[in-house]
């Protein structure tokens, strides 16, 4: 019964990291859709102050997107160290 427990708790992280993953994705291809059709509005009204706006707006949110990309490589990273761990078998030493 406990490693069923245990089972579950890792089925739970995996589908996290990938929910994280697919959100991610989606999100850039909105942004991308949405901060070009800002621009080329902005650029057919002339308006200077806009466009630098829109364009502090698409570079902070993708400032944002390179952040979540590191905590997926820190994820993997405690994924891999917890597998490790695991295969230690926890022997108490020499």
């Amino acid at each position: 019964m406990k490693t069923l427990v245990e089972d579950r708790k890792g089925i739970v992280a995996v589908n996290a990291v990938l929910t994280i993953i697919v959100v991610l994705f989606i999100a850039g291809i909105i942004m991308s859709q949405l901060g070009h059709q800002a621009t080329t509005i902005a650029q057919n009204l002339n308006d200077t102050g806009a466009i630098n706006y829109i364009e502090n707006v698409k570079s902070m949110g993708w400032n944002a997107f390179y952040l979540f990309a590191i905590s997926i490589i820190i994820i993997a990273s405690m994924f891999i160290i917890s597998i490790v761990n695991r295969m230690g078998g926890g022997s108490g030493g020499p």
